[in-house]
């Protein structure tokens, strides 16, 4: 019996949009609520860099530029981040935005920063994080639930609430990574003809699945079906218009519409009045082209599931509405950026769209990315110099130090004064844009500091590193290094006695707790020295 036919049927061609697959995904946000990236179960560091937040941040400028002659002055201006997650590209964003609006003609304007889920958990966890602080007494940054493919509201945790009578501005809203998980329908041209996809569901195992436990949805087997419809399937104007458009153009070949994307944005734009900037970055389609001889589309899970993002149905949607659409040009694979715009015509918004060419496809966020890997995996050696590099190339990206410190770190001891000096203030400005979701940073600049011979540095990351880590042997005998190079050979002693308790056979601990003990032995028997 072919695997598709065994176990206990869990679903039964069901519409693809209405499939049990989507239930388990929320349950699992709700569940996991910030170790879902904490723990890396769900990817969001090319979404969630230095580098894409600059680029954002410039297009955003000037897109409030372009919008200035219609924008109230005297009301706020949201900017909207949907399933703000790990919350690391909000506060990268907010560094970089605001760094730049405060030395620009745009000073004056009221940006405010709206980070949501659908989630409180995340929300809590977002409160707790005291990067946050500045902004929120600022004023800048606000916390709220919005369900993307429910709420027609933003619900501000202060009490406000974000609705088309209260928002009297555009809204700018940030969607990475989050249109791939939620709803999409699936449909197959064939033959000319156009075909719903449907969906069956069974267990691995002669029992019932544990509904219960989100992860279970990685392990059904799945089966597709077709059945034939018209473009006429959805009662609405504006989705039937992308299916109509498709069955004419597409031949032999299955293509998603994302529903829950396009709910999203209809009701941010009912919110903002029809004025409305939405940037993405996500895996997906952003050209017809691209569209065409797919013989089934992919789902992958990682705890949860996602999906390629069609954005050139969002184009559609967007552009039948007099609106524009951008995207990043279809390279191979990888990440797609797209900006989305309601509100006026194309000359109007002829800066934001120059910015967007400029900064997002030009060379982008995945072509940075796509580079870094590949030196990563071919470089054998790194100078001072390619490091240092590297670092402006990405604004000072920490991903960069987790990625190459430790070869740097022999580098770097052979560089010139003037060049240590340069990558001591580019390793602070890296410790800037430290957001501590995942990788341990402090243990990786600490041991750059020791080799730069700043140990006052290495003690204070290095104990970032405890702190937020736990203890490591590791770390405690690198610190004792940076209190040995700081003169203080009884914290020094200290730390190294730490690391020999947490790892007994720990020989370059004993080694150089031997050392500094007879050097302090030493020192204290030598004579004084009389003038």
């Amino acid at each position: 019996m072919d695997a598709s036919e065994s176990g206990v049927l869990v679903e039964d061609e069901q519409r693809f949009s209405q499939s049990i697959l989507w239930k388990l995904q929320r349950q699992f946000y709700e569940v996991r609520g910030p170790t879902a990236w904490s723990s890396g179960a769900v990817p969001s560091y090319v979404t969630s860099n230095p580098y894409i937040a600059q680029v954002y941040a410039h297009v955003v400028l000037a897109y409030l530029r372009d919008a200035m002659p219609t924008l109230d002055p005297k009301q706020p201006i949201y900017i909207v981040e949907l399933a703000a997650g790990s919350g690391r590209f909000s506060y990268l964003f907010l560094k970089t935005f605001h760094a730049l609006k405060s030395a620009s003609s745009l000073r004056a304007l009221d940006c405010r920063y709206v980070m949501t889920d659908f989630t409180l958990s995340n929300v809590r966890a977002w409160a707790a994080q005291p990067l946050y602080r500045s902004f929120l007494d600022a004023g800048l940054l606000h916390f709220g639930l919005f369900d993307m493919e429910r709420d027609r509201e933003i619900a501000l945790i202060s009490g406000e609430t974000l609705s088309a009578a209260t928002v009297r501005n555009p809204i700018i809203a940030i969607a990475n990574y989050a249109f791939d998980t939620l709803v999409q329908d699936q449909f197959r041209v064939e033959n000319g003809k156009l075909h719903e996809v449907r969906m069956s569901l069974r267990s691995r195992h002669g029992h019932p699945p544990d509904l219960g436990r989100p992860e279970i949805m990685s392990e059904l087997v799945s089966r597709f079906t077709l059945r034939e419809i018209g473009t006429d399937y959805y009662g609405d104007r504006e989705l039937d218009a992308i299916l109509a458009t498709y069955c004419g153009r597409l031949a032999e070949t299955t293509f998603t519409v994302p529903v829950g994307a396009l709910t999203a944005v209809r009701h941010l734009a009912e919110i903002a009045g029809g004025r409305l900037l939405v940037l993405s970055s996500d895996k997906g389609m952003t050209h017809e082209d691209e569209l065409h001889g797919i013989g089934q589309q992919p789902i992958e899970f990682h705890g949860s599931l996602s999906m390629m993002v069609n954005y050139h149905a969002l184009g559609l949607f967007f552009t039948g509405r007099g609106g524009l659409y951008a995207s990043t040009s279809p390279r191979d694979g990888g990440l797609r950026t797209a900006a989305l715009l309601l509100g006026g015509e194309a000359e109007r918004f002829a800066d934001t769209i120059l910015s967007f060419r400029e900064r997002a496809d030009v060379f982008g966020p995945y072509d940075v990315f796509t580079l870094v890997g590949r030196l990563r995996k071919d470089v054998q050696a790194i100078s001072a110099e390619q490091f240092l590099c590297l670092l402006r190339l990405t604004h000072f990206d920490p991903y960069i130090v987790h990625q190459f410190g430790r070869d740097a770190v022999n580098a770097v001891q052979g560089a010139s004064d003037v060049l240590q000096m340069e990558l001591r203030l580019a390793l602070d400005r890296v410790w800037d844009n430290y957001f501590p979701v995942g990788n341990d940073l402090g243990f990786e600049m600490g041991r750059l500091f020791m080799a730069l011979k700043r140990p006052r540095e290495g003690i204070r990351v290095n104990q970032h590193s405890i702190d937020h880590f736990g203890e490591n042997a590791g770390t405690y005998a690198n610190q004792g290094i940076c209190y040995y190079q700081a003169e203080e050979p009884d914290e020094a002693i200290r730390c190294f006695d730490r690391a020999i308790a947490l790892k007994p056979d720990f020989a370059a601990a004993l080694a150089w707790r031997t050392r500094v003990i007879a050097e302090r032995e030493r020192i204290a028997e030598a004579p004084a020295v009389t003038r």
